[in-house]
């Protein structure tokens, strides 16, 4: 994609905040911050719904939802992860 189509599909603002939210939430996941899988999963919600909601596309909304809550699931179900952060 080239700068004007990322523009014009207004897209810049949203790949911005990826790219100054998602380094910071990884950073602070191997890190083992306190609260970096709360963190992380707030970013990942906000990348996955705010753009989805803000174009009016109700029709991804579901898969939206359902890709971070796997995710989302993974952080906090997991065993090998709770182990990884000692809780």
């Amino acid at each position: 994609m080239g700068y004007q189509e990322i523009w014009g599909n207004d897209l810049g603002v949203w790949l911005i905040l990826i790219g100054a939210f998602f380094p910071i939430a990884g950073l602070l996941l191997v890190l083992r911050w306190k609260y970096s899988r709360q963190y992380y999963s707030l970013v990942l919600l906000c990348v996955f719904i705010i753009p989805t909601t803000s174009k009016g596309d109700f029709v991804y909304l579901p898969l939206a939802l359902f890709v971070p809550s796997l995710i989302i699931a993974y952080l906090f179900k997991s065993k090998k992860v709770r182990e990884y952060y000692g809780t």
